[in-house]
C-alpha cells in the first residue's frame, strides 16, 4: 500500500511538471506535421509580445525587433529559426526574423509579428490583418 501511495504522488508530479512545460519545438524523434513552404503563402497576421525565450532558444525582450513567428506546420522542428522571411501587405513589404512558433493558434499559414513589425503595416489597434509571406 505504501509503494503504491509513493506511485501515485510520483505520477502526479510527473504530470504537474509536463503541464508547466514552455511550448518549444517537439523532443528529437517526435513526428510533427510539417508543411514544406515553397513559394508565397498567404494567412493572417497578428502581433505578441515577444518577451522571453523563444522556441528557437533565443531570449527577446524587446518590441523593437522585426521578429515573429510561424505555425508549428512551418516551424518544425525548429528547422526554420533565425531564417528571413517577407511580409507583404497593404502595398508594403517588411522583412523579419523567426524566432518563434504560434503553434495552432495562427493557422496552418498564419504569422504573429512584433509589435515594432506589425506597425511597420498598421496601426496596432487594428490587431490583425491578411498578409503574403515567404521565405527569402
Amino acid at each position: 500500500m505504501f509503494a503504491f501511495k509513493n506511485l501515485a504522488a510520483l505520477a502526479l508530479a510527473a504530470v504537474a511538471v509536463a503541464s508547466m512545460s514552455s511550448a518549444a519545438p517537439a523532443p528529437q524523434g517526435t513526428k510533427v506535421k510539417t508543411m514544406t513552404v515553397t513559394g508565397q503563402e498567404s494567412g493572417l497576421a497578428q502581433y505578441t509580445d515577444f518577451d522571453g525565450q523563444t522556441a528557437c532558444g533565443e531570449y527577446v525582450s524587446t518590441d523593437n525587433d522585426l521578429v515573429l513567428g510561424v505555425s508549428a506546420s512551418v516551424f518544425g522542428q525548429g528547422e526554420n529559426c533565425d531564417k528571413n522571411i517577407k511580409v507583404s501587405a497593404f502595398g508594403k513589404e517588411v522583412t523579419g526574423r523567426l524566432v518563434d512558433s504560434c503553434g495552432g493558434g495562427c493557422g496552418d499559414a498564419g504569422l504573429i509579428l512584433s509589435k515594432k513589425m506589425f506597425s511597420e503595416f498598421t496601426d496596432l489597434a487594428q490587431g490583425q490583418f491578411d498578409a503574403t509571406w515567404e521565405f527569402v
